[in-house]
């Protein structure tokens, strides 16, 4: 062993599993308390209570969120041996996909 357990294709699937689990818990009960912890702050530093229309919206926001990064950590592991461009086009995509979750939040919370 190398060392470099972060590069290998065990490291993407096992990345690729959570960032799955996570997007599907987040339409079960225990999601409320997921969407909960991951709400926004105000301008004062206090969470925002999210309710209604804007709860359903910021759930599925997150959940596109995860579903992407799980997306993303599949074809890793699937093609990163064989095309090893993909590296560079890997990190690439997880900051298009921070940078799209970021600045829909910023505009669903103004």
């Amino acid at each position: 062993m190398d060392g470099s357990v972060f590069l290998s294709a065990g490291f993407d699937w096992v990345m690729c599993g959570v960032m799955t689990v996570a997007a599907v818990q987040l339409w079960t009960p225990l999601g409320e308390a997921i969407v909960d912890f991951c709400s926004p702050k105000d301008s004062s530093n206090r969470k925002r209570k999210l309710e209604g229309e804007k709860r359903k919206q910021y759930r599925i926001a997150l959940t596109l969120f995860c579903g992407a990064l799980a997306v993303i950590e599949l074809l890793a592991a699937l093609i990163m041996d064989i095309w090893p461009v993909y590296s560079l086009i890997y990190v690439v995509l997880i900051l298009v996909d921070v940078i799209l979750f970021g600045r829909y939040t910023k505009k669903l919370f103004p």
